[in-house]
């Protein structure tokens, strides 16, 4: 009946763990600057496949936050290409507003990244790079390393219980498989 169990929670564990996915470490900023009337933060994970870019936009100078019309990521890689222009999609926040865009970065290289902001007649541009990169550390290996910790507590654990059950096996046979019912007394 142990062992059983123990097989079915090994399943849950493994198919519960298929279906997650690797998170790929936090954002970063790649740029800082003036964006026509608005102030801009442009803050990536730079993670290959689809990356994630986060725009910041807020007045400078405290004064109220007009939503701009538009705000476009282009991207095209320093190697030579065509750009790839994404539409990003607008958030508010206390004194701004973000504006996030997930963006395809197939190719393990840097990229140039365009800023487009037209508010009111006035269309902006700023212009960084990032570098495309391996989510994870240590690149296709990371999984394999992040659950490190995990499987050696869960063979502790297995050892703990082992090593329990052996010495209670050990206690069980040597103990007497009666009791004595004479040498017993009672004392008022």
């Amino acid at each position: 009946m142990t062992r059983i169990r123990t097989a079915l929670v090994a399943l849950v564990v493994t198919a519960s763990a298929a279906q997650t996915q690797m998170h790929g470490g936090p954002q970063f900023s790649i740029g800082n600057g003036r964006l026509g009337p608005y102030s801009a933060s442009v803050w990536t994970d730079g993670a290959l496949g689809m990356g994630t870019f986060n725009v910041m936009l807020d007045m400078p100078d405290g004064a109220a936050f007009a939503k701009p019309s538009a705000v476009r990521l282009g991207l095209s890689p320093m190697t030579g290409g065509a750009e790839t222009i994404y539409e990003a999609g607008f958030s508010p926040t206390r004194n701004g507003a973000r504006y996030h865009a997930m963006v395809s970065l197939p190719n393990p290289e840097r990229y140039r990244v365009r800023v487009i902001v037209a508010s009111a007649g006035v269309d902006a541009e700023f212009v960084t790079a990032v570098d495309a990169r391996v989510p994870g550390m240590f690149g296709p290996l990371s999984p394999l390393l992040y659950s490190l910790p995990f499987v050696l507590t869960a063979l502790l654990w297995w050892r703990v219980g082992h090593v329990r059950r052996r010495t209670q096996a050990l206690v069980n046979r040597d103990a007497p498989h009666h009791i004595a019912v004479s040498n017993l007394r009672v004392t008022p």
